[in-house]
């Protein structure tokens, strides 16, 4: 089996929401419990109101972009993708295109399912480029699957 999707998948995926949720919720969480007047050179009040659309604005944000995406594994006739909770199995035929898109830091990929499947029928990956050709070297049926 091949890893398609790059290892920053998990830091991206689990540690960056984790350490936003801990590390920004507990500044609003310490903001609602202090019966202070200022919480530093700040009213209670406009400090509450601002760590806390921070926190909601940021965790808007990753839900929309970095918990989206999955890792990606296959062999010469699956798909696995997986959310690191569950993994779910494709067969090449329930697989209308793999494309890969180059947005300057980043490549960014996406597989285009026949049917809905568990995780819907557009599921987004970070891209590995080097497994990815080193898996196509070695499996010439997904030629025709993979769009760059």
């Amino acid at each position: 089996m091949y890893q398609l999707s790059s290892s920053s998948t998990l830091i991206l995926r689990l540690f960056i929401p984790t350490i936003w949720t801990v590390f920004f919720g507990a500044f609003a969480v310490v903001g609602w419990m202090t019966s202070e007047d200022f919480v530093g050179p700040f009213q209670s009040t406009i400090y509450r109101t601002v760590t806390t659309l921070f926190v909601v604005v940021g965790l808007i944000l990753i839900r929309i972009s970095f918990w989206r995406l999955h890792r990606m594994d296959a062999d010469p006739g699956h798909l696995y993708v997986s959310n690191y909770f569950r993994t779910y199995k494709y067969t090449l035929g329930a697989i209308d295109r793999i494309s890969i898109r180059h947005y300057g830091l980043f490549y960014l990929g996406r597989v285009e399912l026949v049917v809905k499947g568990k995780l819907g029928q557009k599921i987004w990956f970070v891209p590995s480029r080097k497994r990815i050709e080193q898996f196509l070297r070695n499996n010439p049926v997904w030629f025709d699957k993979i769009k760059w």
